[in-house]
This record gives structure tokens, sequence and C-alpha cells, in this order.
């Protein structure tokens, strides 16, 4: 399975992206990115919009790692992450590890709204979305 985990240092925080599968296998990359991560700064972003797969093991991983973080007076925030990540965690019940700042809005397809059944996401917020309604079927 194909994965990836670039950090790049920020003057208030370090971002990591995470793109690719993330099973068993990926753990100990991912522990060693957060670790990574942890050495520059307390504070820790994840950008996880490339997220095809991943277990709920890793999830665990991450939130057990946010855990430790805010116990030592950093944290570890989502800011973006995949509909597939998403689902996950809400199944998995880790709604702690789910982005934060602005929830998704209902979208419509490209174009003139084309019924393929896939889930899009918004491109900007809309001030009347609810808590829950970030997807629509496109």
């Amino acid at each position: 399975m194909d994965v990836s985990i670039t950090l790049r240092r920020r003057p208030t925080h370090t971002l990591l992206r995470l793109r690719g599968e993330f099973d068993l296998a990926s753990r100990p990359l991912l522990l060693h990115r957060l670790l990574e991560a942890r050495s520059y700064g307390p504070r820790v972003w994840v950008d996880a919009d490339d997220v095809k797969f991943i277990e709920a093991s890793c999830l665990h991983q991450l939130d057990r790692f946010r855990r430790r973080l805010r116990a030592d007076g950093g944290s570890l925030r989502v800011i973006r992450a995949s509909a597939y990540y998403e689902l996950i965690c809400r199944l998995a019940d880790y709604g702690e590890m789910l982005p934060t700042g602005v929830s998704p809005v209902l979208v419509t397809a490209r174009g003139h709204g084309a019924m393929d059944g896939r889930l899009q996401r918004a491109s900007r917020p809309r001030a009347t979305a609810r808590a829950g309604a970030g997807w629509a079927r496109a």
C-alpha cells in the first residue's frame, strides 16, 4: 500500500500531510513522523485530505499522540480530511480526530448536477451549515 507523510515546519506549528492508504503496516512510519513533528514544537496540524484508507488502529495512534501532546501543553489538530477519513472517525468514535474549524456544507456536483452517487466536499463554507450536514450526494 502506498503511503506518504510529509512534514513542513511553520512558524506557529508543524504540518503533517498524510497521503495514501494507512493500515497496520503504516503505524511505525506514522509514529516516527509524529515524533519528528513533536521535536519541532508542541503544535502539530494534520492534513488528511488525501487519505484513501485508514484503519482504526492508525486513528487510535493519532488520538493517543493528541492526548499526549495535550498533557504536555501542546495540541494536535486535524485541519482537513477526506470523506473516507471522516467516515472512519465517526464509525470508530474518534470525534476528537475530525477536522476542526468550519464544517463542510452541502454541495452539488460540478456542471449541471450529475447523479453518479459520489460524495463531494464544499469548496467554501456557508453560514447556514448544520453540524453533521456536510456531505451530499452529487
